[in-house]
């Protein structure tokens, strides 16, 4: 059990590294070339978690300025 948790939570790590990717570097996995329609909405939605995940902490941040300061 514990083996699949340590999974579950690697692979979300690699989610929001996805997604900061894309935001940062404007790099994005085209969905577009995966013919299962199945597999394709499940790799949308796992890319939906990295960008969930990146959005709660970003607004998580601003609630807090006082630690966390935007640059310019």
């Amino acid at each position: 059990m514990s083996r699949v948790i340590h999974y579950l939570f690697d692979a979300t790590l690699l989610s929001v590294a996805f997604s900061g990717a894309r935001r940062v570097g404007g790099f994005e996995f085209n969905e577009s070339k995966i013919e299962n329609e199945t597999i394709r909405s499940v790799v949308k939605q796992y890319f939906g978690v990295g960008d969930w995940l990146v959005d709660y902490g970003i607004v998580t941040m601003t609630k807090y300025p006082e630690y966390f300061k935007r640059r310019s």
